[in-house]
Parts: structure tokens; C-alpha cells; sequence
């Protein structure tokens, strides 16, 4: 495909989604809802967001965000920001995640993904001494402070675009090359051990046989390397363990995800989308009665029931899909979906005609930031996925979002040109 169609589709796909966007969120305000100006604020949003990503792609903006003043200045508002959570915040559902600011909220989460995506891509480009103690130590200093919100999924995210961009930076070396093939031939027999539901012990086993195959058939060059990310890996386990254990999840976060653990364990990959994982506050189940009540066509605009009469919460964000899958049936879900592939498919292919690593890296993030927050946000409406207050990027409501997805589209058509 050539490079101007890709960014035509990367320019115009976010638009179009954000103008769906606002029609979702007209033709479904609840019938007894008394603040019906959410769909306008949208509008707001939208069109500032359209704004920025002009400035970005037409001004060199995008250049001076890679000086290192702008990104000591910059990540320095944002710890602030995040740290002032604790103090002034806007409070909902006992999370701290928000400033309010008259009739709108602000969501450092949120607005810091590019100054991060561009640190994370800069800190591994330049000549830093340590530079992996440095890298780890910035990317786990905003896991902490995003934890501590507490907003278990965003957290995840940032973590995820620290993995993914270092991979991606380690690449150029033959180790890493010969290590990574070990991990993901692993990585896969696990879950494939896991969806199967086999007994604890026997997989175990499995795992264990499977771990010493590839440590003798890894280059010797690759060994020490495969044994210190296997040591990485089950460090993050047993981190993940202790979160678990310790209960330092919230409640609310835990009866999100027992559900799928037991339905997992009991039924293998069928339990993934059985019955028994449907949270308590049956979130997941009223969206997969949205998607599944209107059948291929939809019931058509205004004619939702399921959010129109509040069966379905957060419509507005988490479960925007149902609410538009609802309307429109499986066509209108299936095209949304294929808008989704198309943009970021186009993104990773513009990646891929970057000669500058830094470019490269940075649009690769970015690519990897709209994936995750897609997969995630719908796999949870179809209810394969636990509840994560992730938003479906451009098509969810919010202000911060909204913004923060045309910055980081405008980014990667800017960088892209600079190729």
C-alpha cells in the first residue's frame, strides 16, 4: 500500500470514528437521563482533537517534543500531576484518576501517553550511561504512581509499552533475536497448556520439560540471556502473586477477575466465554445481552433498550461497543472493527518504513498503545475479558482521551514524513 494512503487512513479513520463517536452518544441518552449534553462536549472534544492533529502534522511541533529539556520539563508535570492526585482529586468509585475543572475533568493518565511513548523511545535511542536502570526506573516510577490511583488497567498499559518498546529497541542484537524465539515458543506452550485446563501438576511438568529443550537448543552466545528473562518473568509472577495474596487490590478489582481465573481453570479456553465469568455486578452480561439482542442489523438509532432504559452502565465509555454494537447488529460491529484494523494495521506499516530508530520506535508504541486499548476494551464487551476501565480509543467519551489519540495519531503521520 503505498505510504500516502497509509496516512490518508491514519488521518481520516480517528475522525470518522469520533464522529461515530458523537452519533452513539446522541441516539443513546437514556430516556430518563437529566444531563443531555454529553454528546456535545464530545463535539468539543472532537473538534479540538482535529485541531491539535493539524498542528502536529502541519508545524514542527512533533520535533521540538524529542529535545531532552521539553522531556525533562514535561515528565516533571506529569509526576506532579499524578502525585497531586492524592491531594486535590475528582473522586468516582473510590478512584483518584481526575482533576475537575469547572464542567469538564482532566486525566493526567491519560495526557502523559505521548510524553511517555517519546521518553521510553529517546531514553533507549541516546547515549545514557545505565541506560536500562534508567529505563526501568522511569517506566515502573508511573506504573507506581498510576497504580496507586488506583487504575490497575492503565497501569498495565504502560507497563506493556515499556516491554514492547524495549524488545523492539533489542532487536538489532543477534541475542536478543535468538533469546526472544525461546520466550515466545514458551510463552505460547504455556497458554496453550492453560486454555487446555490441565492439571497444575502436569503442566508443571510440561512447562518444565519445555523450558530445559530450549535452554540446550538456545545458541550458547543466547544462554545466559534466555536463563535471566526466564528469572524476569517468574519475578513478575510471583510480583503478580503477591499482589493477589497481599490484597493490595482493590475489592471491586478482584471480583473482576476471580470469575475468569476459576472459569478458566475449571473449563480450559471454553470458560473464557461460559457463564461462570460474568462479574458479580453483571456488567459483562448486560453488554453481551446488548450485542446479542440486536441481532444483524441492529434495532436501529434510538431504538437501544438496553442503554436507552440504563440496563447497560457506562455505556458512554467502558461498554460504548454494546451500546453501538446494539444499534447497529453484527454489520455495524463487524465494519467498527474493521475501521479499527485498518488504522492500526496502518500505523505498524508505517513503522516499517522507518530507517530512523527513534521514529520507528515511537510509532510502533503507538500502534501498540490503540491495539491493546482496542482488544482489550472489546474482548471485556464480548466478556472474554475482565472489566478494565480502558476506553475505546476515539470512540469512548472523554475529553483527555479524545486528545491524547489525535496527539499520538499526529505523531506518526508527522514522524512518518520525516522518513
Amino acid at each position: 500500500m503505498p505510504v500516502k494512503l497509509l496516512r490518508l487512513t491514519t488521518v481520516s479513520i480517528p475522525i470518522i470514528l469520533g464522529m461515530l463517536s458523537v452519533l452513539t452518544l446522541y441516539t443513546t441518552i437514556p430516556l430518563d437521563q437529566p444531563n443531555r449534553d454529553v454528546y456535545v462536549k464530545q463535539i468539543i472534544f472532537l473538534v479540538s482533537g482535529v485541531i491539535l492533529l493539524g498542528l502536529i502534522m502541519f508545524t514542527n511541533l512533533a520535533e521540538y517534543f524529542a529535545y531532552l529539556p521539553f522531556l525533562l520539563i514535561s515528565n516533571l508535570v506529569g509526576i506532579i500531576l499524578l502525585s497531586a492526585l492524592f491531594v486535590a482529586p475528582y473522586t468516582v468509585a473510590s478512584t483518584h484518576r481526575w482533576f475537575a475543572i469547572g464542567p469538564f475533568t482532566l486525566q493526567p493518565s491519560e495526557l502523559i501517553k505521548p510524553v511517555f511513548v517519546i521518553s521510553l523511545a529517546y531514553i533507549l535511542t541516546q547515549k545514557i550511561n545505565r541506560k536500562l536502570i534508567v529505563y526501568a526506573v522511569y517506566a515502573l516510577v508511573y506504573a507506581a504512581l498510576i497504580f496507586l490511583e488506583p487504575d490497575a488497567g492503565t497501569t498495565l498499559l504502560y507497563i506493556l509499552l515499556a516491554i514492547v518498546t524495549f524488545i523492539l529497541w533489542s532487536l538489532k542484537y543477534p541475542v536478543a533475536k535468538a533469546t526472544y524465539r525461546s520466550l515466545v515458543f514458551l510463552f505460547v506452550l504455556s497458554l496453550a497448556i492453560t486454555l487446555l485446563g490441565l492439571k497444575l501438576i502436569f503442566a508443571a511438568a510440561i512447562v518444565l520439560a519445555g523450558w530445559i529443550i530450549l535452554f540446550f537448543s538456545t545458541p550458547d552466545y543466547a544462554r545466559v540471556y534466555f536463563f535471566l528473562a526466564t528469572f524476569f518473568i517468574l519475578l513478575l509472577n510471583l510480583i503478580a502473586v503477591g499482589v493477589w495474596k497481599f490484597n493490595l487490590l482493590k475489592p471491586y478489582q478482584k471480583q473482576r477477575i476471580e470469575p475468569f481465573i476459576k472459569a478458566v481453570q475449571q473449563r480450559g479456553i471454553k470458560g473464557l466465554f461460559s457463564a461462570e465469568n460474568l462479574e458479580p455486578s453483571s456488567h459483562i452480561r448486560q453488554a453481551r445481552i446488548a450485542i446479542g439482542s440486536a441481532g444483524v442489523k441492529g434495532k436501529g438509532p434510538w431504538q437501544g433498550t438496553q442503554t436507552r432504559l440504563r440496563f447497560l452502565p457506562e455505556y458512554t465509555t467502558d461498554f460504548i461497543y454494546a451500546a453501538f454494537s446494539e444499534e447497529y447488529g453484527l454489520i455495524g460491529a463487524f465494519l467498527l472493527i474493521m475501521l479499527y484494523l485498518t488504522f492500526i494495521t496502518g500505523i505498524f506499516l508505517l513503522a516499517l518504513t522507518q530507517t530512523n530508530e527513534f521514529r520507528f520506535l515511537v510509532i510502533s508504541a503507538v500502534g501498540t498503545l490503540f491495539l491493546a486499548e482496542t482488544v482489550i476494551n472489546i474482548g471485556m464487551n464480548l466478556g472474554a475479558l475482565p472489566t478494565k476501565g480502558l476506553p475505546l480509543p476515539f470512540l469512548s467519551y472523554g475529553g483527555s482521551a479524545m486528545l491524547t489519540n489525535f496527539v499520538l495519531t499526529g505523531l506518526v503521520v508527522k514522524y512518518s514524513r520525516l522518513a
